[in-house]
């Protein structure tokens, strides 16, 4: 009956709209009486449900604050101005492009493209333009992404002046593989992964950075000392973002998770500067990869200030890579760094049996190699790091530490000297 008498009172047939006007009171159950049917535990699964969507609802329409451009209206009329003064226009230009890459002076009109009435298509058109096959543009544009990657991956590009491409700028040092990569990048569409296969499996990527004595090192070295023709694979440190995820990485800490809010910092009365635990929306961002991690103008986060991470006042096309006394004293005194290698001893004896002795020390030492540097200790750094190991722990039970204690706070020592290395800090 109830499904005869429908709920849409427009669709009853005269006998659903008898039927309705004689039972429907009787057949309608309020919410008081399904609830008053329902048990303790399934009137409480429905609140939490409840809650949860309604969460989830206020959480789906903050979106807080979005910047964006659009077009707005007509696109305006651009005027020369006599003598500079915007009071005063003469006669009207239409938008183009820059003479000098453009075949013909009627090239260098733009066409604005047909993109509806919502836009003026000029953004489009350059667009185009900057990426058409065959035409001086697009060749520049291709060259110029081309050398950011093989910057990216030796440290320094084809043409060493990468924001500079005119003739105030360095030559590239190999003209002809520049525009072999830049034709092989147009022709698998623009896209990045070909190329970088092809560089990264090349001879000249496989290099060792450290080759085997031999006539032709000598000549190459007293030919080419700096290595501008790669005969040998550079040796680069690694970018300050890097080094902090590559620091939690080894400590099993590192949240990889995309997307999210970002991770904001404090600053200190000692001028250093930390991520701000106390503004999280979860306790776990702190372990966020650093791309997450908000940089102000004046300031960022030490550890990635003092490893040369580039200014947001200005455009960077090339990281510089310095060497200063602030780098040494922040891994070695900062407490992100003594924490990381903490974190990292107690996974070690954690995971191994027995207190830490003589017998067992080679094992853990191999297993803090594994962690830090990803390969095993050859027999003189098991030596060197058993012998810090020894003149720590006596230095500790000196100073009135216990012998448990002391054992695991000389391992944490040997674990810090490995994350300072230059092995872990540098790709070689």
């Amino acid at each position: 009956m109830v499904a005869a008498i429908g709920t849409d009172g427009k669709k009853r047939n005269e006998v659903q709209k008898f039927l309705a006007e004689r039972f429907e009171k009787l057949l309608a159950v309020s919410d008081q009486d399904t609830n008053a049917a329902l048990s303790g535990v399934e009137q409480a699964t429905i609140s939490r449900a409840e809650q949860e969507i309604a969460g989830l609802e206020l959480q789906k329409r903050s979106y807080g604050r979005i910047q964006a451009l659009f077009d707005v209206g007509k696109a305006p009329t651009t005027f020369i101005l006599t003598r500079g003064d915007h009071l005063y226009p003469a006669a009207p230009v239409q938008p183009g492009y820059l003479s000098v890459l453009s075949d013909t002076p009627g090239d260098a009109v733009m066409q604005p493209a047909r993109v509806g009435k919502t836009s003026s298509g000029r953004r489009l058109a350059l667009a185009r333009w900057l990426t058409r096959p065959d035409t001086r543009a697009g060749s520049l544009v291709t060259r110029v992404l081309v050398n950011r990657f093989w910057q990216a991956i030796f440290g320094r590009g084809l043409v060493e002046s990468s924001g500079d491409f005119g003739i105030q700028g360095t030559p590239p040092s190999h003209p002809l593989l520049l525009d072999w990569l830049a034709a092989e990048f147009q022709h698998h569409g623009w896209r990045a992964k070909p190329l970088l296969k092809l560089v990264l499996v090349s001879r000249t990527y496989r290099q060792t950075s450290r080759p085997a004595p031999s006539p032709r090192l000598a000549v190459a070295r007293r030919v080419d000392p700096g290595n501008r023709l790669l005969w040998h694979m550079p040796v680069r440190r690694l970018e300050s973002e890097a080094i902090r995820d590559s620091l939690l990485a080894v400590a099993d800490q590192l949240d990889r998770s995309l997307g999210g809010p970002p991770v904001p910092q404090a600053a200190h009365s000692d001028g250093s500067i930390t991520i701000n635990t106390g503004g999280l929306k979860r306790p776990h961002d702190r372990w966020r990869r650093s791309v997450y991690l908000v940089t102000r103008r004046g300031y960022s986060i030490t550890l990635l200030q003092v490893f040369d991470q580039p200014s947001i006042l200005t455009t960077c096309s090339h990281r510089e890579s310095s060497a200063v006394p602030l780098q040494s004293l922040t891994m070695i005194n900062g407490p992100f760094v003594n924490g990381i290698a903490s974190r990292i001893t107690s996974q070690v004896l954690e995971s191994s049996d027995g207190p830490v002795d003589g017998k067992r020390w080679e094992a853990i030492i191999r297993a803090i190699y594994r962690r830090t540097l990803c390969r095993d200790p050859d027999a003189e750094e098991i030596r060197l790091c058993r012998g810090a190991w020894v003149d720590n722990r006596a230095s500790l039970v000196a100073e009135g530490k216990s012998r448990v204690e002391a054992n695991r706070l000389a391992v944490v020592e040997v674990c810090h000297t490995l994350l300072n290395t230059s092995e872990f800090l540098y790709r070689e």
